[in-house]
């Protein structure tokens, strides 16, 4: 590869007035590679639109991309299609990257890995600064370069099976050549296609940094969408998964992803209010089958437990 690689940063915009100043100026603050930004105008009724022409108009690197709203996922992949760069970074127009993200990257692009992971930082808009957080991989090395098996299951073991599409650097042409789109509609896309993706790349190649700045807010798409679709969508995606990991032909590989199917399963249980089994093919006893850790079975009792006591108490009218 090119010893000077060259990186697009993907950008959807939508209803981001306050916010999309701090991105696009982190964005434009990079060195140490070559960069550009394409900023998608998911028919955004604010000002942002002109926003993102006027940052255009001032930086030859900006490009801008006018469409009727059309959500998350179709944005990012008008991005994917209309980029040049060698890698795509899909970044949130209400977060930001570090300083020096892209020159911590460059090194890893040049040797031309699949996939770059990294770590990010979370952080609280209403809440106080000890509530903020970093995701790493405590058990990869900075500049370790894994197969997909190992990356997986190792991240799986450490707890930290990351599926935002904003935590990975992707090489564009391994996207395009797979046709590893986003699915369209769909809210939790990153969900439903990051482990897809993981699988299909031949090399993922980690930088041992937080690169990413994640804000979450009160009024964030995540919690004020659709109860009744996050509930739906939440279904499809986990039947999904199951359906894929069952078509793995690796043994150790698919008892990990069946694993992480369980955590996560358990986890948008109590995200969404749900109790019980409420996906095709998941049940109580998939479930402790599949939990390979003392903790993981220790919480699938308790949910299932639970569950049972809050059907005891619809059949009595919740009294005990």
């Amino acid at each position: 590869m090119d010893r000077h690689p060259k990186l697009s940063l993907i950008v959807p915009v939508y209803k981001v007035e306050k916010e999309l100043g701090r991105c696009v100026e982190s964005l434009i603050g990079q060195d140490g590679c070559s960069t550009e930004i394409i900023l998608i105008d998911d028919g955004s009724p604010d000002g942002c639109p002109r926003m993102c022409d006027d940052y255009a108009a001032a930086d030859e690197r900006i490009r801008v991309i006018h469409q009727e709203n059309s959500g998350l996922s179709q944005a990012r992949n008008e991005g994917l299609k209309a980029a040049s760069g060698d890698y795509v970074w899909f970044v949130d127009s209400d977060d930001y990257i570090a300083e020096g993200a892209c020159r911590k990257l460059a090194e890893a692009m040049r040797r031309g890995a699949d996939i770059i992971a990294f770590g990010f930082y979370t952080t609280f808009r209403d809440a106080k600064p000890d509530a903020d957080y970093v995701s790493l991989h405590s058990n990869i090395s900075d500049g370790e370069c894994a197969a997909p098996k190992d990356f997986i299951i190792r991240t799986i073991r450490d707890d930290s099976f990351f599926v935002q599409a904003w935590t990975y650097a992707f090489k564009r042409t391994f996207l395009l050549e797979n046709d590893l789109y986003f699915a369209p509609g769909m809210l939790h896309e990153d969900i439903q296609r990051i482990p897809g993706v993981l699988l299909a790349a031949k090399s993922i190649e980690y930088v041992n940094e937080s690169l990413y700045i994640h804000e979450i807010r009160k009024d964030t798409i995540t919690t004020t969408q659709n109860a009744a679709k996050a509930i739906e969508d939440t279904k499809v995606i986990l039947k999904e998964w199951r359906d894929m990991f069952d078509r793995i032909g690796d043994p150790e590989l698919q008892s990990w992803l069946y694993h992480e199917l369980v955590v996560t399963y358990i986890f948008s249980s109590y995200a969404r209010g749900l109790k019980g089994w409420w996906v095709e093919g998941m049940d109580f006893r998939f479930a402790m089958t599949h939990a390979k850790t003392a903790k993981l079975k220790a919480r699938v009792l308790k949910y299932e437990a639970l569950s049972a006591l809050e059907g005891i108490r619809g059949t009595f009218g919740g009294k005990e």
